[in-house]
């Protein structure tokens, strides 16, 4: 079996935290070289990762908290995009109610993490958002999935395959395409095929509107 933290490049990360506890626990698990993530940066506040990016090397990746003291996490979230749209951000918090979770993504955010989350599975999140993919712990998607099935009904099931809907499903789930095709047991050129022809029902670009799409409108 691969071993997930066998990478060359070593990811840049930034950490937004005002508890001392955590930002304690996550340097110090950063600092062991075996998962590829540098910790370079820890800020307490918005304002101060905010004003550090005009001067210090951009994080490949910034993990914030949603309760910060000052500007908070959503809004620092729309701040941070807008400066340097390439940052992608991952919400680490003990907050999963949904309306925390919708706002964070619609502000910006590339995935939504609990806190509670073991520490092999965040390594592998970062990872995986690191690579263009959008993240969810199982909590964030089960809170998502359960407000969405009371609230929403399929508006529109753009006729799509049962096999669609089970790449769709495992996009949504954070999975790449060459999971998908080993998990399937189908070659990568046919899980990419299947994944072109389903963004182009869907009428999206890319796995995070298909994902969005996907929740908003109930299709799995």
């Amino acid at each position: 079996m691969r071993n997930i933290y066998n990478q060359k490049k070593i990811i840049n990360l930034w950490i937004v935290e005002d508890d001392s506890l955590q930002i304690k626990f996550l340097t110090r698990t950063f600092e062991l070289q075996k998962y590829g993530v540098k910790c370079s940066a820890v800020f307490k506040k918005c304002e101060d990762a905010i004003n550090a990016l005009y001067y210090k090397e951009i994080p490949d990746i910034l993990l914030i908290d949603i309760s910060l003291p000052g500007i908070s996490g959503i809004d620092g979230i729309k701040i941070i995009k807008e400066i340097s749209p390439k940052i992608c951000l991952i919400v680490l918090s003990a907050h999963t109610d949904k309306e925390n979770i919708l706002h964070a993504i619609e502000a910006g955010a590339s995935g939504y993490i609990d806190k509670l989350t073991p520490i092999d599975e965040l390594i592998a999140q970062i990872k995986s958002v690191y690579k263009g993919n959008s993240c969810m712990s199982l909590s964030i998607l089960n809170t998502l999935f359960g407000y969405l099935r009371n609230q929403h009904s399929p508006q529109n099931n753009y006729e799509l395959s049962k096999r669609e809907k089970e790449i769709l499903k495992m996009l949504q789930e954070g999975f790449t395409k060459k999971k998908i095709a080993e998990n399937l047991f189908l070659s990568f050129n046919t899980i990419d095929t299947y994944i072109r022809r389903l963004y182009s029902k869907l009428e999206v670009n890319s796995k995070t509107e298909a994902v969005k799409k996907a929740i908003l409108e109930n299709l799995v």
